[in-house]
């Protein structure tokens, strides 16, 4: 790993430092930056972007999320190979609302409890009073 700048960094009584203008120069870091701060496996201090953190976490949830479909495909008898090379993003949206209309059907075995006759207003009974609301006949 090639060293692009070094420095002294003194620790005042506070427990403060000030990082040398070269060291922030040299790793990119701009005035008014912000950054997040953590001790690593070997008690190194790492300072990092919270945008390259973000970037980070969405690469692991992406390659996570990669390994699960390879996984269930292998599972399942079929070749990950072979599977349709869809939209990350769509494929989590997709099984989120299968998992919402799944809690949906357990908790009201009866139904949905909006009516779509009423435009998406709660189920009621009688019907009519949802609807008089809404033309702004006010309750029926």
């Amino acid at each position: 790993m090639t060293e692009l700048a070094r420095g002294s960094l003194q620790v005042d009584r506070l427990r403060r430092t000030t990082i040398p203008r070269d060291i922030l120069t040299a790793a990119g870091i701009p005035p008014g930056s912000a950054l997040v701060a953590h001790v690593d496996e070997r008690g190194r201090i790492v300072l990092e972007s919270p945008q390259l953190l973000l970037e980070q976490l969405q690469d692991a949830i992406a390659a996570g999320i990669a390994a699960r479909a390879t996984s269930d495909a292998t599972a399942e008898g079929r070749d990950p190979a072979q599977e349709p090379a869809g939209s990350m993003a769509e494929e989590l949206l997709a099984e989120r609302a299968a998992e919402a209309l799944a809690e949906a059907d357990d908790d009201d075995p009866a139904g949905s409890p909006v009516d779509d006759s009423a435009g998406g207003l709660p189920r009621d009974p009688g019907g009519a009073s949802a609807r008089a609301e809404v033309n702004g006949d006010g309750p029926a």
